[in-house]
């Protein structure tokens, strides 16, 4: 499947291909982060994207399943967290 198609994909199912090494944690989290920026600005789904920090996050995932460290079926999967959910590498809101 092309990874302009990923979004048509369930989270289990990309967790599923990207544990069994047929999807890459940062392709994924790429092509996510690509429809984001394609989308939003006209949708303004998005309050903030942490973009860096989702890339690390995915290459950190993708080495931990490399060397058979999965922890969970969602392990490597790039999610979005509503914004009225406290992260921690998230500025503080403006408005």
């Amino acid at each position: 499947m092309p990874t302009s198609e990923l979004h048509y994909l369930g989270l289990i199912e990309i967790g599923q291909q990207i544990q069994s090494r047929k999807l890459s944690p940062v392709e994924v989290t790429k092509a996510m982060l690509g429809r984001i920026e394609q989308l939003d600005g006209k949708l303004k789904s998005y309050a903030y994207v942490m973009g860096e920090a989702a890339l690390a996050e995915a290459a950190a995932a993708e080495k931990d399943i490399a060397s058979g460290k999965i922890k969970g079926p969602l392990h490597g999967v790039p999610i979005a967290v509503k914004d009225l959910c406290w992260a921690k590498a998230r500025p503080p809101r403006t408005a």
